[in-house]
């Protein structure tokens, strides 16, 4: 989670135990629960919209195949 999560978007627990997570939702309630819902829906969007997903997999296609037509528009790879 810490990787998605941070204090931006939520609120993490200290530990993997039920005290902690007690604390961590009265902490995320003190807090402006709205903004945090759209700063953690503005990251998503960021981070896991479908043209980026398919950005990042094409990238990786590329990178696998060494064909540049995975991260080029075919008409500048064709003018190659």
């Amino acid at each position: 989670m810490a990787e998605t999560v941070d204090s931006a978007v939520g609120q993490l627990a200290t530990a993997a135990e039920p005290a902690a997570y007690a604390a961590a939702i009265e902490a995320l309630f003190e807090r402006d629960i709205e903004a945090l819902g759209a700063a953690a829906r503005a990251r998503a969007v960021e981070r896991f919209a479908w043209s980026r997903v398919f950005e990042d997999l094409f990238r990786v296609y590329g990178d696998l195949s060494g064909e540049a037509a995975f991260v080029q528009p075919a008409a500048a790879v064709a003018s190659r």
